[in-house]
């Protein structure tokens, strides 16, 4: 009765090991740039997060406090860059790039709250890491969180572990400042829209 009963517990661990969100073997920080990694929706906010630096605070952060993250899909990335006139390459290639992006990913994260779905929907404002903060509204009909009204989280939720929850967006949020800043050192063309409507769908 014993070994069944020790069987089953092994067959149980295994299985929440295996189809768990959160990673359990204590390294929070290097846990979540490992799930982010995984994901290959994340590939620029990965790349984002490693070539910039931001993933050494990001680590430190997370094992300090917790941690909430709004990341961007690839393909708003993709678009808003586009849109932007903003050169990906140059962002994550060039000195001055790096660190525009870098101030650009602050505002991505919110540190010291674990801000579930649940907890945004009852929420009216987030201060994230750069201190600028971003309004949030939910649609009780779409049942959809928006960021400064024109980001929405896509899917709530996808990585979460005991430090760090991540809600994929489908743009990028940054500040005017931010999207100048960005412009500046990586612009490729005038842009022909206002930053809310093209970090909106994307960057």
């Amino acid at each position: 009765m014993a070994a069944a009963m020790s069987a089953a517990m092994a067959a149980l661990f295994t299985l929440l090991l295996v189809v768990s969100p959160v990673l359990i073997h204590g390294d929070a920080g290097g846990d979540l740039m490992k799930a982010i990694k995984a994901d290959q929706r994340l590939h620029h906010l990965h790349q984002a997060l490693i070539t910039t630096g931001f993933s050494k605070e990001l680590i430190k952060a997370v094992k300090d406090k917790p941690v909430t993250i709004f990341a961007p899909l690839d393909d708003a990335v993709d678009a808003a860059t586009a849109a932007g006139w903003v050169s990906w390459d140059c962002l994550t290639s060039t000195k001055a790039g790096k660190a525009a992006l870098k101030e650009n990913l602050k505002h991505q994260v919110v540190n010291g709250s674990f801000y579930t779905v649940w907890k945004l929907a009852k929420t009216n404002q987030v201060i994230p890491a750069d201190g600028f903060p971003i309004e949030v509204t939910f649609d009780k009909a779409t049942h959809l969180v928006s960021l400064d009204g024109y980001v929405h989280v896509a899917q709530p939720e996808a990585i979460i572990m005991k430090n760090a929850i991540v809600h994929l967006t489908d743009g990028v949020i940054a500040t005017e400042s931010n999207y100048a800043n960005m412009l500046d050192v990586c612009g490729e063309a005038p842009p022909s829209a206002p930053p809310s409507a093209v970090f909106g769908s994307g960057l």
